[in-house]
């Protein structure tokens, strides 16, 4: 639970940092910026995620003492590829090779893009040997530094390349206070085995490729923006894209960090039919998470664009988000409910499929955008591009008779959520925008959970009479019984 609310925790001053960063650096060097820091997840994610993607399913305590070539080997492949990034970063700076972006901010994020993977690795070495209080030392030191160097790095020099410098400072303050106590003195260098090497990149590259098609398409569509309307104009396009992305994911990542986890012990205690239905049931809970929360973000988002938005940003945002929360939704569900069913099978590659029909309904879209080029019309393409795949993938998933949720269930949250959505929606009359957040999450909140109590959806009566004496002695005064 611990690391559960250390993902909220991260979500929300992920949240924070993106709207501050984007209020002190204004709208041209926040589209650079947004554009740079694409290409330092698409780095982050294309050479070391899936390090970390082995790290979680093959290093734990008892590897740790019994294997040290697994962490040695882990440790060799970061070093070489974070080797290789530091040389193309010097080539960048040095002949000021420019290939659409700048050679100092393409440097910049090449350098940013290894220390993200550094941090990334460093947070599932600690999960994986499950030092919850190392896990949650650096992620609330790592958001505090970021939060403070780069939004002061906006401010005193209103430049996105010191922005990324500063992201990278932050990682190497987050790291001196854990680095003991993830420190493994068996693990040297000379144990490297290429053969677990080849292991690990066949389990994690599938999912890593799929991940850098979907970055790509936010990058192309930044690209068609700044070209089409300027940096201006994608810096507005990336706020709306980016704090979206960031509230949904890191919503549906602190469910995943969990549910998967039971997924996998179900399937080493009980079989592949228990992990299936787990899964089934996990399915269930991402989507009675994630779908009010979208509901009630858009009916929100007037209110939200008036409170949290910088000024230079508003009059586009809300209108931006409503197009592209639906596609971000569908998105996180095709990664949160339906991919653990292939990576609980090891048959990651319907993932890369569903990133590539994504890809191509992404660029058709933008070759069918009628001229001239407008925000919404960039919105909507990302926004169906997203669905496209998640529908691609749900299809693929739900072959698997053993993995469909109770659809019961599945109708009784969006049935909830729409109530939840319906009662709230009026209350954006409101003239106080603070007011108005207020009491939409107090209405929405007791009408969605009272629906999902009434309607038992994933045992949550059950769950409430069994942890509740009250709520246990309510009931049993209804039904008579003593």
């Amino acid at each position: 639970m611990g690391i559960v609310l250390t993902f909220i925790l991260n979500a929300v001053l992920n949240l924070g940092l993106g709207l501050a960063v984007a209020a002190v650096l204004g709208l041209e060097q926040y589209g650079r910026f947004a554009l740079a820091s694409v290409l330092t997840a698409i780095l982050a994610g294309g050479l070391f995620e899936w390090l970390r993607l082995a790290t979680t399913r093959f290093y734990g305590q008892a590897a740790r003492t019994g294997d040290p070539s697994i962490r040695a080997t882990l440790n060799v492949a970061y070093l070489g590829l974070s080797g290789m990034l530091a040389i193309v970063a010097g080539l960048l700076a040095a002949f000021g090779l420019d290939w659409g972006m700048a050679p100092a901010l393409a440097a910049s994020a090449c350098v940013a893009g290894a220390a993200s993977g550094l941090f990334e690795y460093k947070a599932a070495l600690a999960r994986a040997r499950f030092l919850n209080r190392t896990y949650t030392l650096l992620v609330i030191v790592k958001n505090i530094a970021t939060l403070a160097l780069m939004v002061g790095a906006g401010y005193f020099f209103h430049d996105a390349v010191w922005v990324l410098a500063a992201l990278t400072l932050a990682v190497a303050i987050a790291l001196l206070p854990v680095e003991a106590a993830l420190r493994d003195r068996e693990a040297a260098f000379r144990l490297f085995d290429a053969a677990k090497l080849r292991t690990f990149a066949q389990y994690g590259l599938p999912i890593v490729a799929g991940n850098i098609v979907y970055q790509s398409i936010v990058l192309i569509n930044r690209s068609v923006a700044v070209t089409a309307l300027g940096y201006g104009a994608s810096g507005k396009l990336s706020l709306a894209t980016d704090l979206g992305l960031r509230l949904f994911v890191s919503a549906g990542a602190a469910l995943d960090v969990l549910l998967f986890q039971l997924a996998v012990r179900a399937d080493a205690n009980g079989g592949r039919a228990k992990a299936h239905a787990q899964i089934a049931r996990n399915m269930v809970l991402v989507l009675a998470l994630l779908t009010p929360l979208a509901f009630g973000f858009m009916a929100n988002l007037p209110a939200f664009e008036a409170v949290l938005v910088p000024q230079r940003f508003a009059g586009d945002f809300a209108d931006l988000a409503m197009v592209l929360v639906p596609g971000i939704l569908l998105f996180c569900l095709g990664q949160f409910a339906f991919s653990p069913v292939f990576q609980l099978q090891g048959r990651t590659l319907p993932l890369v499929v569903a990133a590539m029909v994504s890809l191509v309904c992404d660029i058709a879209g933008l070759a069918l955008l009628p001229a001239p080029v407008s925000l919404a019309g960039l919105a909507l393409v990302h926004s169906a591009s997203l669905a496209a795949g998640c529908a691609v993938t749900g299809v693929l998933a739900l072959q698997n008779a053993g993995c469909r949720p109770a659809w019961r269930e599945v109708a009784a949250i969006l049935g909830a959520s729409a109530l939840m959505l319906a009662a709230i929606w009026p209350l954006r009359a409101i003239a106080h925008p603070l007011l108005e957040m207020a009491a939409s999450g107090l209405a929405g909140g007791a009408v969605y959970a009272g629906l999902l109590l009434a309607f038992d959806v994933a045992g949550s009566r059950q769950w409430l009479l069994a942890r509740w004496p009250g709520a246990r002695k309510l009931a049993q005064a209804k039904a008579g019984l003593p």
